[in-house]
């Protein structure tokens, strides 16, 4: 595809610049208008082809010149349909795609959810076992039953006491 001036695409193409300019403005050719205002045009080899065959079929008037351009044309449809084909597979695949990632985003916030409440839950269990361990200790302090163990703690109620843990 060939970016050209209005001016040198009406050339190209075998028609007046005016003639050009409204095929820009009704879409039979793409293109755009810069930051000046000047049209630019995108002029493809099919255009060109088109206009070689037009000239052919000017020339030699013949029928041979038509089925050469349905030829053509009927190749540039079978491209253009393999082309549409191939992008509906990729826009199916996209949208699995997506699916997918909608799957794993839902696990992802449900895996935070239960980690949040396991952390709750140890928070929890954490907290009663230092109240049941305070509560240990001031029972001792109290005179609860106690009796030193070979570990520098001591025993209360069937409880192994000492500074790195607790055991029964």
């Amino acid at each position: 595809m060939e970016r050209l001036s209005l001016k040198d695409a009406a050339e190209v193409l075998k028609i007046s610049e005016s003639g050009a300019r409204a095929r820009f403005k009704k879409g039979q050719i793409e293109g755009e208008r810069d930051n000046s205002g000047k049209i630019w045009v995108y002029v493809t080899p099919a255009m060109k082809d088109a206009v070689q065959v037009a000239q052919k079929q000017e020339s030699e008037g013949s029928e041979g010149a038509f089925r050469e351009l349905i030829e053509m044309l009927q190749g540039q449809v079978i491209g253009l349909e393999t082309e549409r084909d191939r992008l509906r597979e990729e826009a199916g695949e996209t949208g699995q795609l997506r699916e997918k990632l909608a799957r794993i985003e839902a696990e992802t916030e449900a895996a935070r959810g239960q980690v949040a409440d396991l952390r709750a839950q140890l928070a929890t269990s954490e907290s009663e076992r230092r109240q049941l361990f305070s509560a240990v200790v001031e029972r001792a302090s109290q005179g609860g039953e106690e009796a030193p163990n070979h570990h520098g703690g001591f025993s209360i109620f069937g409880f192994q006491i000492s500074r790195k843990r607790v055991r029964q």
